[in-house]
């Protein structure tokens, strides 16, 4: 028997806060309880993972702001106290260029990577974002639609911003982002920002 009932441990392994409507993994375990043993009682998003002690937690809501995990052993049907988590909306990510600074070389310009940050690093590193898609705009010409370059301009932009007068600008703009966390990469995310550069 437990003298005191076990306290269930939860941790979120990418993020130390659970994220709204979108995959979040998490490790639970009960002290003196095998992972065989432990049985989630709430809320029904969470599943288990692949590995020992994984269970992943999707599309979660939570009820004003906050979910409680509540975890039970199986065997003596004793259940820990509720581990509640702060449910938090996902930011809109930033968009950023490769290259510092707005004034660039056309050589810099067009050897240039897009890519997409939360602005930090626990919530980047869970989520690994990647750009699907952007346009550009080169003065008053629209070059089109770039996809699956992983950020990279394509060789006909290139060859534009290439052949382009110092002092145009370059506008990389609807920037689409996506994480294979999110929606299994179907859904798209927008930057709060474009990219505008000057060719100097």
């Amino acid at each position: 028997y437990f003298v005191n009932p076990p306290l269930a441990i939860v941790s979120n392994k990418d993020m130390n806060i659970v994220y709204e409507s979108i995959e979040n993994t998490l490790s639970i375990s009960m002290p003196g309880v095998s992972n065989e043993n432990i049985e989630i009682l709430a809320p029904r998003s969470i599943k288990k993972g692949k590995n020992p002690g994984e269970y992943i937690m999707n599309d979660e809501k939570g009820k004003n702001g906050k979910v409680a995990i509540r975890v039970r052993d199986k065997v003596s049907g004793i259940e820990s106290p509720p581990v509640v988590f702060d449910v938090v909306r996902l930011p809109k990510p930033l968009a950023l260029f490769s290259s510092e600074g707005s004034r660039l070389s056309n050589q810099q310009i067009a050897a240039g990577v897009i890519s997409g940050s939360f602005n930090n690093d626990r919530l980047d590193n869970g989520l690994k974002l990647g750009v699907a898609e952007f346009k550009v705009r080169l003065g008053l010409r629209n070059l089109g639609v770039v996809r699956n370059t992983n950020g990279r301009l394509n060789d006909r932009v290139k060859k534009e911003i290439l052949r382009a007068r110092r002092g145009e600008t370059v506008q990389i703009t609807d920037i689409k982002l996506t994480s294979l966390k999110i929606d299994k990469g179907t859904r798209r995310l927008s930057t709060q920002n474009d990219i505008v550069l000057t060719i100097r």
